[in-house]
């Protein structure tokens, strides 16, 4: 019985135009699998404000009419960055979203203490007049053309739910 036996060419058998084309070839077929997938997102980020007052600590939650909901958290001075997903970390899907609120307390052990100055003075009628997806009267159109969104509450609280 014949044995058959076959051996691969070493790179050295390997014409060197032949490299060169599988090399690029393989860059061409990576870089061509590697651009952005998944929805389309805007990277959006702002200021919550109430009275002009900087609307600090609180969650700001972004929903979609469709699609998946974004979430950020204020600093101390109102600014927040809506987070996507861990694959597409930051923005949001554009179109007509629900704004609300909501306070996280921070550690178990402790009470949630709204009167703590970190606080917007009116943090609790915010979150009891904006805090959830149903009962807020903020609503926000999000855009390419103007990712920075700063919302000043009053604006909506204070029976003008019309605003942009």
């Amino acid at each position: 019985m014949a044995m058959l036996s076959f051996s691969y060419p070493t790179c050295m058998e390997v014409p060197h135009g032949a490299r060169f084309m599988a090399l690029a070839m393989g860059v061409f077929l990576v870089s061509s699998g590697c651009g952005r997938s998944g929805p389309d997102v805007v990277e959006v980020s702002g200021t919550i404000t109430k009275s002009g007052k900087p609307v600090s600590h609180v969650l700001v939650h972004f929903r979609p009419d469709k699609g998946r909901s974004s979430s950020g958290r204020t600093d101390a001075e109102g600014y927040y960055e809506l987070q996507f997903s861990r694959r597409i970390p930051r923005g949001a899907v554009p179109g007509q979203h629900r704004v609300y609120f909501a306070v996280q307390q921070e550690r178990i052990d402790e009470p949630l203490n709204l009167s703590d100055p970190k606080f917007h003075p009116e943090t609790r009628e915010i979150v009891q007049a904006c805090g959830s997806y149903e009962s807020t009267p903020v609503k926000i159109e999000v855009t390419h053309e103007e990712p920075v969104i700063d919302i000043e509450l009053d604006e909506f609280l204070n029976g003008n739910s019309d605003s942009p």
